[in-house]
């Protein structure tokens, strides 16, 4: 699983992420991505193709706060097993 921003990474808003995720074990396909913003549950997409802040087609857009922040996403397949990708960087002034 990878997070489509590379950790360390400055950026200028809006802000947007696809989250590339591939059932590696087997298991099963995945049914959800749920993705946390600074450790707090922000969106949970049910569907290809898993984006933050959201979106189906193209990913949506965020503009979040100056500074320093940390995405995480946690994949769950059928079988229950999940993976995860987290990454961190700091939003400048555009």
């Amino acid at each position: 699983m990878t997070c489509g921003i590379a950790s360390g990474s400055t950026i200028r808003n809006p802000v947007s992420m696809e989250i590339f995720v591939t059932d590696d074990d087997g298991a099963g396909a995945i049914t959800s991505v749920q993705t946390y913003l600074d450790g707090a549950a922000y969106w949970t997409e049910y569907r290809y193709k898993y984006c933050f802040p959201s979106g189906d087609g193209p990913c949506d857009t965020i503009n979040l706060s100056l500074g320093t922040h940390t995405i995480r996403a946690v994949a769950t397949d059928t079988g229950g097993h999940t993976g995860e990708c987290s990454t961190t960087f700091t939003v400048v002034n555009s």
